[in-house]
């Protein structure tokens, strides 16, 4: 199957709709082995809200790369095992008053949408 490269170059896929809650969040933390140990009150915190005592859930950060999976810029009709995902980013809007080089932290609910589109470097 030959690559129509100017095609995949020309793919684009621009405010696609994505949301997710403190549900999401916590099976993701469940996922990667977050809260094996009920004691680690570190872990616990990306679980487990807290309801006797209120805590605010946390939200591990590297579920950034999953909240809007399958978003792509399009069908790209490659086989999906001989091709290498080079590089994703991921923009937060920065809070006000935060220095520069820190990210804030990720909420435990939100809606966005997503830009996706095919570059070569």
């Amino acid at each position: 199957m030959p690559i129509k490269y100017d095609e995949l170059m020309a793919l684009k896929n621009l405010g696609q709709k994505y949301a997710y809650t403190d549900r999401e969040v916590m099976l993701y933390a469940y996922g990667i082995g977050m809260g094996a140990d009920p004691m680690d009150e570190k872990e616990l915190a990306f679980v487990n809200e807290a309801s006797a005592t209120p805590r605010a859930l946390k939200v591990v950060p590297t579920f950034a790369s999953v909240a809007a999976w399958g978003a792509g810029p399009g069908e790209m009709n490659l086989k999906r095992v001989m091709v290498v995902d080079g590089e994703r980013d991921h923009h937060l809007p920065q809070a006000a008053g935060r220095r520069p080089r820190t990210s804030p932290p990720i909420p435990a609910f939100s809606t966005f949408s997503t830009r996706a589109t095919t570059r070569a470097r």
